[in-house]
């Protein structure tokens, strides 16, 4: 088991270094260079530069994650290779808001054919292109069984309003429950996992210029029958504290889960929340904080007053109660 995850981790590790040496020699090239295959409907079809070209639906308005995995072929490197650190083959993992699935791809390969992987999104047409994606991957099954749209909250069987945000993508541009552009509808009332869960608050952005409707469940409902959670991975957009209080329970239940969480303290103060509160919330439950730094994609102890500071930067934070982890920097 041991020589086999070295293996998995050695052969990832040699894929993501020769999609790095692509995106230095070529990225200049732009879409134009590297492309893919549109299929209609705002679809194009594209393949990685690596995970042995996998191939991956997205919104061709995408400018975010679609346009790099089209022209760049590759999506946020230093995040795959600390996935290669701290997942192994026989893992259960979880991710919530996956996004079109670069990542899903790498994470279910990444725990193999002896692992549990289940996939999260919300927002409808991402949820579409997720789903065609992890089909083309993984087959029908897979994709009918693992991957499930609804919005991680704070309460269960929660009408959401998803707005849509002109200044970011197609794909990126809905968040949930209380966070950037999003709220509820009706009292938004729910078991919440035996009264564990806050209230919803309900939140319109300003600048939306459409909207749509999803349901909103707690992940403590939605995995409650998991005996095992190795990781979490989230990336919500500014709900993270939603997400998080719908999750309580299984932080208490599953003491050596490990959860990765993109925030944004600027994006939760644009959106009248208190970050504070909330990181001092998520300390309660793993008092050292630590995230990635991007230089040797390691993970490093990080101050509640520094992610603060750092308003208007993305932070990936590593939360777990490992002593030593594995993927630690040790410089």
């Amino acid at each position: 088991m041991a020589l086999a995850a070295a293996l998995c981790a050695l052969a990832l590790l040699v894929e993501v270094h020769l999609a790095a040496r692509q995106m230095i020699l070529f990225g200049q090239h732009g879409s134009s260079y590297f492309g893919g295959t549109y299929v209609g409907d705002h679809t194009m079809l594209c393949r990685s530069a690596f995970l042995n070209a996998a191939p991956f639906y997205v919104d061709s308005r995408d400018i975010m994650s679609g346009f790099h995995v089209c022209a760049q072929k590759v999506w946020e490197i230093n995040t795959i290779t600390l996935f290669r650190k701290v997942v192994a083959p026989g893992d259960a993992v979880i991710e919530v808001g996956a996004n079109i699935g670069f990542f899903a791809v790498v994470l279910n390969r990444l725990v193999g054919p002896t692992g549990r992987f289940h996939v999260v999104e919300a927002q409808p047409r991402t949820f579409a292109l997720l789903r065609k994606t992890m089909e083309l991957n993984f087959g029908f099954e897979f994709a009918m069984q693992r991957v499930e749209q609804f919005a991680a909250y704070s309460a269960d069987d929660a009408d959401l309003v998803f707005s849509f945000i002109p200044e970011r993508s197609a794909n990126n541009a809905m968040a949930m429950g209380g966070g950037m552009g999003t709220g509820t509808t009706g009292d938004g009332s729910g078991s919440g996992g035996g009264g564990d869960h806050d209230e919803p608050v309900a939140r319109v952005d300003s600048r939306s210029v459409g909207s749509t409707m999803v349901k909103g469940w707690t992940l403590d409902t939605k995995f409650k029958d998991w005996a095992k959670i190795d990781l979490i991975k989230i990336d919500v957009e500014g709900a993270e504290d939603d997400v998080w209080r719908g999750m309580r329970g299984l932080v208490r239940r599953h003491p050596n889960m490990r959860v990765i969480m993109e925030v944004n303290a600027g994006r939760m103060a644009d959106n009248g929340k208190d970050f504070m509160a909330f990181y001092r919330e998520m300390q309660e439950s793993y008092p050292v904080l630590r995230h990635m730094r991007h230089r040797g994609a390691c993970v490093e102890e990080v101050s509640v007053e520094q992610l603060v500071g750092a308003e208007s930067a993305d932070r990936l934070l590593y939360l777990s109660h490992e002593t030593h982890p594995a993927a630690r920097c040790s410089w």
